[in-house]
């Protein structure tokens, strides 16, 4: 599984709590690291490709689903301030 050094150090706990394995043991499943983070990556992968057309794919939802607009409204402010 391909994941960021974040995840794959434990970091959210979706390996640790989530898939049971210990935090010590996390190294001995480590295939292959980087010094650079998955936003370097796709960064170089759009300068590569020079135009990118992205699609909305709706392939992935927010559960619980109530935390949707909670959480919209309060993006929208920080990104938008009061007035849209």
């Amino acid at each position: 599984m391909a994941m960021s050094s974040y995840r794959g150090n434990g970091g959210g706990e979706h390996l640790t709590k989530g898939a049971g394995i210990p935090k010590e043991k996390l190294k001995y499943r480590l295939l292959h690291s980087t010094d650079k983070d998955l936003r370097y990556y796709l960064m170089k992968w759009i300068e590569k490709k020079k135009n990118i057309k992205p699609v909305v794919t709706h392939n992935w939802k927010i559960i619980p689903a109530n935390f949707v607009e909670k959480g919209k409204k309060k993006d929208e402010q920080i990104l938008f301030g009061s007035e849209k």
